[in-house]
């Protein structure tokens, strides 16, 4: 199979006017539940519009008549006037036991909280029956990641506190260079050469090392727990002259993916999720939309890409890993890409690249494709290198047919050793390929706010592939942006260490009067939520990486916040860029028109 050249993007028209498009069928995980917003004679016409043709007059004025603002303002930040966790300076801190229960008796009034722990960079919220929806729920509280759980019945989320201390009597610290020390706060999000370095001086056995907030978790070759308490006597347990703190973990923290390749289907998802075709429904695809192989894979369409002249789809190459596995070439028609279903998608282009050894490729396309997401108010804009990711707890989005709109929040960087196809586990993990036989690969770490995003399937196999974006800051309206912000009380000096104590927890029925002082809430205190609402374009448009295929579950039955996405460092370095696209999208009396629209590009179907 050949697949045409893409062609300039204005030069060659095919197929019939587009128009802007959201999301068609909302993915839904029990037991809550997306409404698609469509009268069940709508819902007729879009499931009879596989096969008919785009132009179909029904489907134009569906997509003229679609409102385009669809994010909930309930689920932006939930901030106050007298006190924060994260002062001017991006810096955490503890509010303090008394703005701490007055924290919790607001939530407990509006969000029916039965108590609350502070974890910082999370706040863990613990409801009495069931956690509010996830369009009535805010995403951070105070500067801080809501992590939603029910009351005896969820666990303590284990990713919170991975890893084990070093024992080690005869070596009690590590020394580090200067230059390495000044890499390393807590909540800063050190650069990949600096955990680089430390692994090959410090740990030249480790399979992987991780920044996760305000620790270092060195990954080792996966044991039984005996001997890893014996191999923990020899390690040694903090870093010399800083407050990040030194862990480690038996085995890889985020799964094993060689033995996920061999599991059945994974097409058999829980749940609803997206599996329009959009190119025979509207001529077009979009980020986030299904991609299919003829492994009876599924995976997220990444973004648009440009490199010189060529122009490409980046996509989660391990789609086709029975491929690579038998050295088939890339550009060959088992690298055929489908838009929907194996079965019955539309074929929109060929696996021409990969991006060094990592899990990112490159498709050549013959169909349209748009870098405007499907479910945010944005478009594709721009690559992010992980040196540019510092703050732990930013905040970005994903969009994808599995998930629909989903918040993240940055939370580290892994640095993980890889043998020449890009696998993260070895064949034999007793025999560690030595310096030379290995590369390494850099990933971001991400948290949920709620583990059950990982239990239900919402971050998980079709996720792969989904750019990560940036978000934009939400906004106070005109209204609110002068009074009582300059309340912040002074913080107390607690802020955590590489050995953070445990966190404090406050309950209505535990709550005693305090006195006044310096920041110190009086007894009639409380607190002012400020009138935050998401901004018209809920991201930036920089792509920080895209979602990894990691077997979620595998490690912690479920209870896990965390999440990993390839770094786009390996298409930067290599000269790829997004397909650039003016700010503004043309409108008419009939609506925004894909066919003025600069975010489609059109490739021609010509030979």
């Amino acid at each position: 199979m050949s697949a045409s050249k893409p062609s300039p993007r204005s030069s060659v028209t095919t197929g019939p006017t587009l128009r802007a498009v959201t999301r068609r069928k909302r993915p839904s995980f029990s037991p809550q539940k997306w409404r698609s917003g469509l009268t069940s004679e709508q819902q007729k016409q879009r499931s009879q519009s596989h096969s008919s043709s785009a132009s179909n007059p029904l489907l134009q004025k569906e997509l003229q008549d679609l409102d385009l603002t669809m994010r909930n303002p309930k689920t932006a930040a939930l901030d106050f006037e007298e006190f924060s966790y994260v002062d001017d300076q991006g810096t955490f801190r503890l509010i303090g036991a008394a703005w701490l229960d007055i924290l919790c008796e607001y939530l407990e009034k509006h969000y029916q909280a039965e108590s609350v722990s502070e974890s910082l960079p999370y706040l863990v919220v613990w409801c009495k029956d069931t956690v509010p929806p996830p369009s009535e729920r805010p995403f951070m509280i105070a500067g801080l990641v809501a992590v939603w759980l029910v009351q005896g019945k969820d666990k303590y989320p284990q990713d919170m506190d991975l890893g084990d201390m070093g024992r080690s009597k005869d070596k009690r610290w590590i020394s580090l260079e200067q230059n390495l020390l000044a890499d390393l706060e807590v909540f800063h999000i050190p650069n990949a050469t600096t955990l680089s370095t430390i692994m090959d001086q410090h740990f030249p056995e480790a399979l992987a090392i991780s920044y996760i907030n305000h620790r270092i978790v060195v990954e080792l070759k996966e044991i039984d727990d005996e001997q890893h308490k014996k191999r923990l006597d020899s390690l040694p347990c903090v870093i010399s002259k800083t407050d990040v703190a030194l862990r480690y973990h038996n085995g890889l923290i985020h799964g094993q993916e060689l033995k996920r390749l061999k599991e059945p289907n994974p097409t058999k998802f829980d749940g609803q999720y997206d599996d329009i075709d959009y190119v025979k429904t509207y001529g077009c695809f979009y980020p986030g939309s299904m991609l299919s192989s003829k492994n009876n894979t599924l995976i997220s369409a990444g973004i648009q890409v440009q490199k010189e002249q060529k122009i490409g789809l980046t996509v989660a190459i391990h789609c086709w890993d029975q491929q690579l596995e038998s050295d088939i070439k890339l550009g060959h028609e088992d690298y055929t890409v489908k838009q929907g279903d194996w079965a019955d998608g539309t074929v929109v282009g060929l696996v021409i690249e990969r991006i060094k050894s990592s899990n990112i490729g490159v498709a050549k396309l013959d169909k349209p494709f748009s870098n405007r997401f499907l479910d945010l108010n944005s478009y594709a804009s721009s690559l992010l290198h992980s040196s540019d990711l510092k703050r732990v707890n930013e905040s970005f989005w994903i969009d994808s047919f599995v998930t629909g709109p989903q918040q993240l929040a940055s939370n580290g960087r892994r640095v993980y050793k890889a043998n020449k196809r890009g696998k993260d586990l070895f064949s034999d993990p007793s025999a560690l390929p030595g310096p030379g036989r290995y590369i390494k690969l850099v990933q971001g770490i991400y948290t949920t706010s709620a583990p059950e995003i990982n239990r239900q399937p919402k971050i998980r196999e079709g996720v792969c592939g989904a750019a990560i974006i940036r978000a934009r800051e939400d906004e106070l309206p005109d209204s609110t942006q002068t009074g009582a912000q300059g309340k912040t009380p002074t913080p107390r000096n607690e802020t955590p260490t590489g050995q953070a104590s445990s966190p404090q927890v406050s309950t209505p029925e535990k709550r005693t009067p305090s006195g006044k002082g310096p920041g110190t809430p009086s007894l009639a205190g409380s607190a002012t939520p400020l009138n935050k609402q998401l901004p018209r374009e809920e991201t930036t448009g920089e792509v920080a990486g895209f979602m990894h295929w990691s077997d979620i579950q595998s490690l912690y039955n479920g209870d896990r916040l965390l999440c990993f996405a390839d770094a786009v460092d390996g298409l930067i370095e290599d000269g790829w860029k997004v397909v650039s696209a003016p700010e503004k999208r043309k409108a008419g009396a009939a609506g925004l028109d894909d066919d003025l629209d600069p975010f489609v590009t059109k490739n021609s179907s010509k030979k």
